[in-house]
């Protein structure tokens, strides 16, 4: 990290700096050459994202010196709360660079805090680019009336070991709707969203108890009921004397890019996860079924004769066939199996902590619920499910290639049941 000279003395803030999960740098005014390592302070994700405008800040050439010129006037005449500037990446990738200043003062010194934003690719979203800019000039708007923009846009909030809030700041206050007098004393399952899975707050616990940071991405509710998404990162907390009393969580409102997440990887028709967002937790099952001998199962569905459905009512029956299914099959399941269509009229569910008997059991509820259904317009269809338990020498192509043999199975057995293998 970036050392500073001594009288700009900040070491009690420079980890708070470095954890802040955005890209930012911070100028001592009042010098002869301002772009000079012992005058500026980098933050982290500054140097991970734009490590080419780095560069570009220290070697002496026309961008660095007119940067310079602009930061030494700011104090004596009037400048630009917010520059654009063009230059290459090490790729000799073209980028557009935001900045956006604000004066402010530490102690007695002169400052410019200066946050970077790339607008390089806000063109190929051309769909969404209206709302993200709109969010940009508001978080620019926030930036400019800020400080250091910790206490009031960064939401933390501390807890004791047993998750209870002990201390949060208003940024968390106002991404939750709620006082900080109704969130001190609760814990933070007082946000939780009903729809994520147990077993994403089962991993949460299991890092941070072994003193390991946990970065996640969680699902939350306001006190009015609406939805966010915050990228999480919850560090331990330790005494004076080593002893850990705590945790800190701080947060990035990722909402929008979830948003944006979602008309990628769920489908349209049926609300449930698409065939590639399946796979990740497919993979993730594996990878914990190897490591912790955590057994799970799979299900494939197929609706018997579907095409006939289609060719004789039409695609649009056959959607409302496909979207009733999906509520069927939803109804028979937990909060913590996940359900996605695989493609057509095949739908697969993951049951994690579920033996095959337990996981044959669910799928033959499924068949007889969906037979005993009364569809409107088409009356009755039934549906196969193919069963299979993760074993210990499967891959993902392995343990899928068994359930799909023992779906073709029931199929080719007379339909309208489950079959394991």
């Amino acid at each position: 990290m970036n050392s500073l000279v001594p009288d700009f003395n900040i070491s009690s803030h420079n980890i708070f700096l470095e954890m802040l999960p955005i890209p930012f740098f911070l100028i001592k005014c009042g010098v002869n050459k301002i772009f000079s390592r012992e005058n500026v302070f980098l933050s982290t994700v500054l140097k991970r994202d734009f490590l080419y405008l780095e560069r570009h800040l220290f070697c002496d050439n026309t961008l660095g010196n007119e940067l310079s010129n602009i930061f030494l006037e700011c104090y004596t005449t009037e400048f630009p709360e917010k520059l654009e500037i063009v230059l290459y990446d090490d790729e000799l990738n073209l980028k557009t660079l935001c900045m956006t200043l604000s004066k402010f003062m530490f102690g007695d010194i002169n400052m410019i805090f200066v946050n970077v934003i790339d607008i390089s690719a806000y063109e190929k979203l051309q769909s969404h680019s209206s709302k993200l800019i709109s969010e940009v000039k508001d978080l620019e708007h926030e930036l400019r009336s800020s400080k250091l923009l910790i206490d009031k846009y960064i939401p933390i909030s501390s807890t004791d070991l047993d998750g209870t809030i002990i201390e949060c700041n208003e940024a968390f206050c106002n991404l939750t709707g709620y006082d900080k007098g109704e969130l001190i004393g609760k814990k933070h399952n007082l946000l939780k969203d009903q729809e994520t899975v147990p077993f994403v707050y089962e991993d949460f616990w299991k890092v941070i108890t072994n003193n390991q940071t946990y970065i996640g991405e969680l699902k939350n509710r306001k006190k009015d009921g609406s939805t966010f998404w915050v990228k999480t990162r919850v560090h331990p907390k330790y005494a004076k004397d080593g002893t850990k009393i705590g945790y800190i969580a701080l947060r990035e409102d990722i909402t929008n890019r979830k948003n944006l997440e979602e008309e990628v990887f769920v489908d349209s028709l049926t609300k449930v996860f698409k065939r590639d967002k399946f796979n990740d937790f497919l993979a993730k099952e594996i990878a914990e079924f190897h490591r912790y001998s955590k057994v799970s199962s799979l299900i494939l569905c197929d609706i018997d004769h579907f095409k006939n459905v289609n060719d004789k009512y039409g695609h649009l029956v056959g959607d409302e066939i496909l979207i009733d299914v999906t509520n069927e099959i939803k109804n028979s399941l937990r909060e913590s199996d996940v359900l996605a269509r695989w493609g057509g009229e095949e739908f697969v569910i993951l049951l994690p902590n579920t033996s095959e008997k337990n996981a044959l059991n669910v799928a033959n509820k499924i068949v007889k619920n969906i037979a005993k259904k009364r569809f409107d317009t088409v009356g009755k269809i039934t549906l196969s499910c193919g069963v299979s338990e993760v074993s210990p020498k499967d891959t993902l192509n392995i343990w899928f290639k068994r359930v799909d043999d023992a779906l073709y199975q029931a199929k080719d057995s007379g339909r309208n049941r489950a079959v394991y293998r």
